[in-house]
């Protein structure tokens, strides 16, 4: 199947030199923000032996907690041998693209990632032939990714993976696309003040706000474009240098449908980052997300960002952070019944009062009351609080505090930690 030209022609700057002047255009409107050199991340989601020539900053990490498989082709059941190898691909002109197979950076479930030989900001995502070969399949993957390319805002903006052209087989059928790509270090690595300063040996709490706040613009940039995430995988946000996140495995999030009605929705999840109501009830995986679903998820990163990896549902004498996401339990706030992990309470002393609260909402209150939780604009007044107060007091910056904040009637601590 292929679609019509001139709607292909309506989608954007296809073929192959349009696009390098197109990703010309808008990375040069953001170059003050993205300082660092791109390279691809998809190249260390596995061995790499090109990683000499092209080094990878971060690793897309497998866990063991029980999820579906990641991106929204894992819907379609593929289980076909991934595409791999040499491959010749088209533009919608019908100008052909050799791919060799030292362009090959890595084949997974959904397919082979290739860098792009003649626009070296981009890699090209094929298919699986399965996907490819099914009209059915073909059809759903066609219609969706048509449905990104509309969304030119999203589509633009170099801090994000968003399909670019899609790409066409022989028999000029969809067998993928073509996206930036994008480079840094995944938050899922900022584990600690150690694995923090590794990375970042320069960076205090207030780079990691930083962080936070253009997190939570990004998230509202895609709520705000009908597009919300499924899969909150922390290994799925990039953060730079510049102190900028970065979007991959957009592939999977919720896309609205450009001529209205259901939107594409997708079942990917990540368990440790899920709304309860998901997580208690997979069935609900097959209707479009909530916002406040996606708030939820959102949330959470931003938490581990301002804690170090501190995961709000880990506590004292408990099991892995989903399994507490279910019960509820969360040792926020007074009450809770359970207490934070040790060495952990004199970090969580120095948030502000009023971020804590939000904090609470969102996992206390808006755990079995969705409507409870707070906004992404909330969220990032009060962390905007909070980057103010770090510049009147130096020690709300410190990364591993040796000892806790001192108590005031407008900071109390002990009314909003349960530290055992």
């Amino acid at each position: 199947m292929i679609i019509p030209t001139i709607a292909l022609g309506y989608l954007g700057y296809l073929g192959w030199n349009m696009l390098k002047d197109f990703l010309s255009d808008s990375d040069s409107e953001s170059s003050a923000s993205t300082p660092f050199t791109r390279s691809t991340s998809y190249a260390s989601k596995g061995s790499n032996r090109h990683s000499a020539a092209r080094k990878s900053t971060h690793s897309r990490k497998k866990t063991s907690s029980p999820q579906t498989a990641g991106g929204w082709l894992a819907q379609c059941g593929s289980n076909g041998v991934p595409t791999g190898g040499p491959a010749t691909v088209y533009d919608q002109n019908g100008s052909p693209l050799q791919l060799s197979a030292a362009d090959e950076l890595k084949s997974g479930g959904e397919g082979t990632v290739y860098r792009c030989p003649i626009h070296r900001s981009c890699v090209i995502k094929l298919f699986k032939r399965d996907i490819v070969e099914n009209p059915e399949k073909q059809k759903a993957v066609t219609k969706r990714l048509c449905d990104m390319l509309c969304i030119e805002t999203l589509k633009k903006n170099p801090d994000i993976a968003w399909p670019q052209m899609l790409v066409f087989d022989k028999e000029k059928r969809v067998t993928g696309f073509v996206m930036r790509t994008i480079s840094g270090t995944p938050v899922s690595s900022l584990q600690g003040p150690k694995q923090i300063r590794k990375h970042f040996p320069d960076w205090d709490r207030k780079d990691l706000a930083l962080v936070a706040q253009d997190f939570l613009k990004k998230m509202q940039l895609l709520e705000d474009n009908g597009v919300l995430v499924n899969d909150f995988n922390p290994a799925n946000f990039i953060v730079g240098q510049d102190r900028k996140v970065r979007l991959i495995d957009c592939d999977s999030y919720q896309i609205p449908s450009s001529k209205g009605g259901l939107p594409h929705i997708s079942k990917t999840y990540f368990a440790s980052h899920v709304a309860p109501e998901l997580l208690l009830n997979p069935e609900k995986l097959k209707q479009p997300r909530s916002s406040e679903q996606a708030r939820f998820g959102a949330a959470i990163i931003v938490f581990q960002l301002l804690m170090c990896g501190l995961h709000p549902y880990s506590h004292k004498f408990s099991g892995a952070p989903e399994q507490n996401l279910k019960s509820g339990k969360c040792p926020l706030g007074i009450g809770s019944g359970c207490y934070i992990p040790d060495g952990w309470y004199n970090l969580l002393s120095y948030l502000p009062y009023n971020l804590m609260n939000l904090f609470i909402r969102m996992f206390r209150d808006g755990h079995g009351d969705p409507s409870a939780r707070p906004s992404l604009v909330e969220l990032q007044k009060q962390i905007n609080v909070f980057l103010f107060l770090m510049n009147q007091d130096k020690c709300r910056r410190d990364i591993s505090p040796s000892a806790s904040k001192k108590e005031t009637s407008s900071d109390n601590a002990s009314q909003i930690y349960s530290a055992g």
